[in-house]
């Protein structure tokens, strides 16, 4: 057989059919009642987490629920993703008719629970602030321990203007940080934080059946201190709220000016406070490190001559910034006392079993948002923080139930044990070297 060129054969493709099919029905694009069904199950299987299409999607527990399949797979009318927003739309409605609000939602289940189970015991609008106190009921018990009760703000958790405050502390029975409350407010005012004051104090009261007492004006208390980053407004609103909470008879503190009780048990943060002052070198390129480094010296000097030299130094400043920085602290006569021992009204045991930072809050602030994220509405930051409350509070039960503690070896003294040991060591081997140098040098 011959084979014959035609030209028309020059260009040529071979087909080759795969799942052959004529006509086929089109996807339901209404979802069906099992469609529907399973999408309500992922949307409750998600919790208090801020419900959205993405989150949902992408969720560990709508993947279980779906087979490891896309939604968009089993239900191919969710492939219209503007059916899934309406459906969570609906969802959040039936939750909350009036809205999404913490309010509203205050009024659906907090105040259904009895005192002791609720989560948010203060929502409020007082003046031109808005307030939120949250305050996890098994955890509450613990604050009655602490030795110490550490704040610190966020200003990135919540939108908005919504700030948020966090108030922890060591437990050396658990050997861990506990954290014991979060409020939310919109103000940086003294009277917003004087009222955060209030109603921290209440709600432990009323969970715990107990006045929550610092050290200073209750004899039997157990809390020295409350350390905070130096904000003016937080200290003044603390002042006014110990001027309230101060009982003469009581404590035998028979005053009720709250600058001056605040030196008894307010601690500023040493690292805040050392912060600041090199700080302002972006005020006053001049400044020497020597000069901000005696500046920021006032927090360990020990005796009143080398106190008197720190005022001296500062009266002969030049730098205006710096000039600032220091009639700023005369200017408000809480500050120095609550970062010199000497100068403060802390007996000094109870200074030094206490904590001089508040890197336990701002731990915590990073703990929370690498697990949460950051810009929640207030109502899901507030829902997924009380998560995190309730592992906690199951972690310290099992704890307590169990006797195994996360770090055994995690408490102040263990840690100063620890460095103990190995400034001796290092003595010791300082000591073999300075003895080999010795050998060497005489062989």
């Amino acid at each position: 057989m011959m084979y014959e060129w035609r030209p028309e054969l020059e260009f040529q493709a071979s087909v080759v059919l795969q799942h052959p099919h004529n006509h086929p029905a089109h996807p339901a694009a209404k979802p069906s009642a099992e469609d529907e069904r399973r999408l309500e199950a992922a949307m409750r299987a998600m919790g208090s987490k801020p419900l959205t299409v993405t989150k949902l999607l992408t969720a560990q527990s709508t993947s279980v629920l779906y087979d490891n399949k896309r939604v968009g797979e089993v239900s191919p009318a969710f492939i219209d993703t503007r059916k899934i927003r309406v459906r969570i739309a609906a969802q959040k409605k039936k939750e909350f008719p009036k809205g999404t609000g913490v309010c509203d939602y205050v009024e659906k289940k907090e105040k259904l629970l009895p005192v002791h189970q609720r989560y948010i015991h203060a929502a409020m609008t007082k003046g031109d602030f808005k307030l939120v106190v949250t305050v996890h009921p098994q955890l509450a018990y613990l604050s009655h321990d602490a030795l110490s009760l550490v704040n610190d703000f966020t200003f990135k958790h919540v939108e908005g203007d919504v700030d948020q405050w966090v108030v922890t502390t060591f437990s050396d029975r658990y050997k861990r940080r506990i954290t014991i409350a979060y409020l939310y407010c919109d103000k940086k005012s003294i009277e917003a934080f004087k009222q955060l004051f209030i109603e921290l104090f209440d709600a432990i009261h009323r969970i715990t059946g107990q006045k929550l007492k610092l050290r200073p004006f209750f004899p039997d208390g157990n809390c020295r201190v409350v350390v905070m980053d130096g904000e003016v407004a937080q200290a003044l609103g603390f002042a006014a709220f110990l001027s309230m909470y101060n009982t003469p008879s009581v404590s035998g503190i028979y005053t009720d000016d709250g600058i001056e009780l605040l030196a008894y048990c307010l601690r500023t943060c040493s690292v805040h406070f050392q912060r600041h002052v090199f700080d302002l070198t972006k005020k006053d390129s001049t400044l020497t490190e020597s000069t901000l480094g005696t500046l920021a010296s006032i927090v360990g000097r020990g005796s009143q001559n080398k106190i008197d030299e720190w005022h001296n130094f500062c009266r002969n400043l030049t730098s205006v910034p710096a000039v600032d920085w220091y009639m700023q602290k005369l200017n408000n006569p809480w500050v120095l006392p609550s970062v010199n021992q000497l100068l403060s009204k802390i007996t000094k045991d109870d200074w030094n079993i206490t904590p001089s930072t508040t890197n336990l809050a701002e731990s915590e602030h990073a703990g929370l948002n690498a697990a949460t994220s950051i810009r929640l509405a207030l109502l899901p930051a507030i829902l997924q923080a009380q998560e995190l409350q309730d592992d906690e509070a199951d972690e310290i039960h099992q704890s307590a139930r169990d006797g195994i503690l996360r770090k055994r070896w995690n408490g102040p003294a263990e840690l100063l044990a620890a460095q103990e040991v190995w400034g001796t060591t290092l003595i010791v081997l300082y000591l073999i070297q300075a003895l080999y140098t010795n050998w060497m040098s005489h062989i």
